[in-house]
């Protein structure tokens, strides 16, 4: 999952009765005069980006300019309300007053990011077909298609025994021996027994885990953990013996 980085951009909000403005930090000292400038130069011809976001009023909408990309913003319910050429217009036309020196200060300006992560069955059942795959890959095709196996193919094909297997994620513990040594930002997936319990690990970009209980076996038939890993930066992957031979220069790429 990548955020990227917060910033604030020059924009203006319009409200009932009266206008504000919100100028990049970057920018200054001569930050008004860029989005001035900038606002001059759109026509009716201009592209431009429409957002949403519950948290504008509905009386409010903001127009906003960044990096040759213009913005206007407002409450879902008004998205179709205003038009960004009148709403610049209007701006333009009382800009001397908006930015009268006398009437400006000087804010701390901090952003606020916020996500929501939302776990669904759905979402559980592709973390599971993806643990059974790499179970295929690194154990055989033989071996996936136990009758062990039954239950979570199941609940993948058909979303059947979600009491089992419907499993939300955790943060990966920075101390887990896996996180230590992949590589930053990898995917993996892990495997062991635990008593005799065969247990799969997901987890993305080494932050999200999902741990899943594959299978049930009367005697364990493996003894011995193994792992698959992902280095999506640097476009290889590895069995688990294989990346940490590669690591002490011992070995090569599957």
């Amino acid at each position: 999952m990548a955020l990227g980085n917060p910033y604030n951009i020059s924009h203006f909000c319009r409200g009932e009765k009266h206008f504000r403005i919100s100028l990049a930090v970057k920018d200054m000292p001569d930050a008004a005069t860029k989005f001035i400038s900038a606002l001059n130069n759109f026509d009716e011809h201009t592209k431009y980006v429409t957002l949403t976001s519950k948290d504008i009023s509905p009386s409010e909408v903001l127009v906003g300019y960044h990096k040759g990309k213009y913005y206007i913003a407002s409450h879902p319910s008004q998205k179709d309300s205003y038009h960004i050429e009148k709403e610049i217009k209007g701006f333009l036309s009382c800009s001397d007053a908006v930015l009268n020196a006398k009437n400006m200060r000087e804010e701390q300006t901090h952003v606020k990011m916020g996500f929501q992560l939302q776990e669904t069955p759905e979402t559980s059942r592709m973390c599971a077909k993806i643990l059974l795959n790499a179970t295929a890959y690194l154990y055989g095709k033989e071996f996936a298609e136990k009758p062990e196996f039954d239950e979570v193919r199941a609940w993948i094909l058909h979303g059947n025994h979600s009491e089992k297997f419907c499993r939300l994620p955790s943060a990966v513990e920075e101390t887990a021996a896996l996180h230590k040594i992949a590589p930053k930002k990898s995917h993996w997936c892990q495997f062991a027994m635990i008593q005799n319990q065969f247990i799969g690990v997901l987890c993305l970009y080494g932050f999200w885990q999902w741990v899943v209980p594959l299978a049930y076996f009367d005697k364990p038939p493996i003894h011995e953990p193994n792992a698959f890993i992902c280095d999506w930066e640097n476009q290889k992957d590895y069995k688990l013996l294989d990346y940490i031979l590669e690591c002490q220069g011992l070995g090569a790429k599957i």
